[in-house]
């Protein structure tokens, strides 16, 4: 028999609570035969359906029960046009529900799994990289390059994308027509910068070396990632997870820097 507490409903109903409108939540718990007439009431999402999951559970005395309300909203259907939601919604319950020997299959339904022992095993288990860079708060510019198609060919493949992004957008703040390397160094000068800092005037030593840190970091990128050659090097891994962390979140920082920059003049 599963054990569900009430510290258990609750983080799920946290979870749940981003994937619904007040209103859709009243709708599902008509739908399901559980009405609550509280849409008014002044309660959070989260309550509402902490309160529903427990309302149902009290009532049929069944904790098997605690399905209807997850199968409901994690209904394929729902996620007709964006998949990826449905993936960041299968993820995040998988980690608590395997806690319990239950998993979300590509089907929407609840099912039994093996029971992960710690946190650490459940989230080794179900995070994927999509879910681990949400959860550093990387750029949205890096997100976008994260999607399930390009990750499905391989990490580098989506990487080398997104370090192709960063040059592009350099390349629209500036009119020049070159790439990578050549583009920081033609662009980057520290006597004749075409793009700067905001607010950096170059005169002092610390904004010297602010300015050299964001054209290093930038040749970093270049010479690490957008070389379609880089993935030979030994200290990085294609297919590995954590080392795309670490190229993503070098990325999300040279987007970040760019985000407060302009250009002095234009090359175009």
């Amino acid at each position: 028999m599963i054990n569900i507490d009430t510290q258990f409903i609750d983080t799920i109903s946290k979870i749940l609570s981003d994937y619904l409108s007040h209103s859709e939540i009243t709708r599902m718990g008509e739908v399901l035969c559980f009405p609550q007439n509280d849409q008014n009431s002044g309660l959070n999402k989260h309550k509402r359906i902490h309160n529903l999951m427990s309302d149902i559970l009290n009532r049929t005395q069944n904790v098997q029960n605690i399905r209807l309300v997850i199968e409901y909203i994690c209904n394929p259907l729902r996620y007709i046009d964006n998949t990826s939601i449905f993936e960041q919604l299968r993820t995040a319950l998988n980690i608590p529900l395997s806690l319990k020997g239950l998993t979300i299959s590509d089907n929407g339904r609840m099912v039994s799994t093996t029971v992960s022992n710690t946190i650490f095993e459940a989230k080794k288990r179900f995070e994927t990289l999509d879910s681990r860079l949400r959860e550093l708060k990387v750029h949205t510019h890096v997100l976008k390059f994260c999607t399930q198609e390009l990750l499905q060919e391989n990490y580098f493949h989506a990487v080398f994308e997104a370090s192709k992004g960063i040059f592009h957008r350099i390349r629209l703040l500036t009119g020049s027509s070159m790439d990578s390397a050549s583009l920081i160094d033609q662009c980057f000068k520290l006597k004749e910068p075409v793009v700067i800092i905001n607010g950096n005037k170059l005169q002092t030593l610390d904004e010297q070396s602010e300015y050299k840190g964001l054209k290093n970091l930038l040749l970093t990128i270049a010479h690490l990632y957008r070389n379609s050659k880089a993935h030979k090097l030994k200290f990085y891994n294609p297919d590995s997870i954590n080392d795309a962390i670490t190229a993503f979140s070098m990325l999300s920082l040279a987007f970040k820097f760019l985000d407060n920059c302009s250009n002095v003049r234009r090359l175009d």
